[in-house]
């Protein structure tokens, strides 16, 4: 299959804000709830939209919301990281001719404003946040909407992403899928989903992808 769109998770795929998520979390619920978040447990709230993934906390919930963002938002650009080879690869891939979308469950002005840090704002043809639509990943939604403004089908579109619910939601689409090593998920877990690539960088993805 010769793909024509490449789609991109943003967080722990293009940027590196696992630092910051780990942090954030752990403010939130020692400010809130007053312990110590395991690891095992932030990492099981990783890849959906944070209201959604916090939803279990009950009346908690708002909070925990609040603190997150206002501890992630002041302290962004301080504690995200650049994954090699990340901005590269989406360079190379958007310079071949690939069109290009971001699908992301983080906030559109942050997405942004991650972007605008990253420095490839003009590598981007559609971005996909969570104002966009009322069903978020693993749900197809994003994705299938992020192929429409594209115009492209989804089986022409290649979903890259860290998570399980990348992968899912690109499943469920029809596009193809493509994992990357540097997540934090268990590789057995991603390559469970049945990948089309699992790569080391991205640029090693615009290699495979000429």
């Amino acid at each position: 299959m010769k793909f024509e769109a490449v789609l991109f998770d943003f967080d722990g795929t293009l940027i590196n804000t696992n630092d910051l998520c780990f942090d954030s979390y752990r403010y939130a619920f020692r400010r809130v709830l007053n312990r110590e978040i395991e690891m095992s447990e932030i990492l099981n709230l990783f890849g959906r939209p944070l209201d959604i993934s916090l939803g279990d906390y009950g009346d908690a919930q708002e909070a925990l919301c609040k603190e997150y963002r206002k501890f992630n938002e002041t302290n962004h650009n301080k504690l995200v990281k650049r994954f090699d080879g990340a901005e590269e690869g989406v360079r190379m891939i958007y310079e071949q001719g690939f069109k290009t979308a971001i699908v992301t469950s983080k906030r559109e002005h942050m997405c942004r404003e991650g972007l605008k840090w990253l420095g490839i704002e003009d590598c981007i043809d559609v971005l996909v946040t969570p104002e966009d639509t009322s069903k978020h990943k693993p749900d197809p939604a994003p994705i299938l909407l992020a192929c429409e403004r594209l115009g492209v089908e989804p089986a022409r579109a290649l979903m890259v992403g860290d998570s399980i619910f990348d992968m899912a939601a690109g499943k469920a689409a029809g596009t193809g899928l493509c994992a990357v090593k540097y997540s934090v998920t268990p590789h057995e877990k991603l390559e469970e989903m049945g990948l089309d690539y699992f790569v080391e960088s991205l640029v090693e993805l615009a290699e495979l992808l000429k």
